[in-house]
């Protein structure tokens, strides 16, 4: 079973950067879904990152969640 972030956790810091706590959560929500790591980089994966259905991407420049909607290919990512 996976445990939520504790309330007293920071997940994102004073400039709006996620946390090492919030990664740490993040990964292992993604291994034990997809056994497989969340894949981070500058901009959108949409058309770049090519994933199964379920991954994780997380976009460093603007901060944001990104899960794979699709089953296969590089298109199907959703902001989360």
């Amino acid at each position: 079973m996976i445990s939520p972030p504790l309330k007293a956790d920071v997940l994102v810091d004073d400039q709006g950067r996620p946390t090492d706590i919030f990664y740490a959560w993040l990964e292992d929500v993604s291994n034990r879904a997809n056994t497989s790591e969340v894949a981070t980089g500058n901009g959108s994966p949409e058309g770049a990152i090519v994933a199964t259905k379920g991954k994780f991407y997380i976009d460093e420049s603007a901060t944001e969640l990104y899960i794979k909607t699709t089953d296969s290919g590089s298109t199907g990512w959703a902001a989360v």
